[in-house]
């Protein structure tokens, strides 16, 4: 099976606990003008998909036959439950709440 391009959604890092840290995507301003204008993330929630691996948390939707998404790194040595994380679709947003099996700063891991 072929891979599918993926188109990156922008990231927001909200707040963060040692046990949980909350993130948002939204679409980038072409996406709002262009290819998802008038697209509601709430509509495709059935087509979002989570891809945990060690060193990342992959969030993914399609619409329209095309991927959209997000990778979160994982610092290297740490730990998430993915079967935890919680992504809630809305209008303009996703809303995703990650928690740590292990303490560590989420948002400084994608400073690398």
């Amino acid at each position: 099976m072929a891979e599918t391009a993926m188109t990156e959604l922008n990231v927001d890092f909200g707040k963060e606990k040692d046990d949980w840290a909350e993130i948002t995507l939204s679409k980038t301003e072409m996406q709002r003008n262009r290819t998802l204008r008038d697209i509601k993330f709430s509509d495709y929630e059935d087509s979002i998909e989570k891809i945990p691996t060690a060193e990342s948390l992959g969030i993914r939707i399609t619409i329209n036959g095309e991927l959209y998404g997000y990778d979160i790194r994982i610092p290297e040595g740490h730990k998430i439950y993915a079967d935890k994380t919680e992504i809630t679709p809305e209008k303009k947003e996703i809303k995703v709440k990650v928690f740590k099996e292990t303490k560590f700063n989420l948002k400084g891991a994608q400073m690398r």
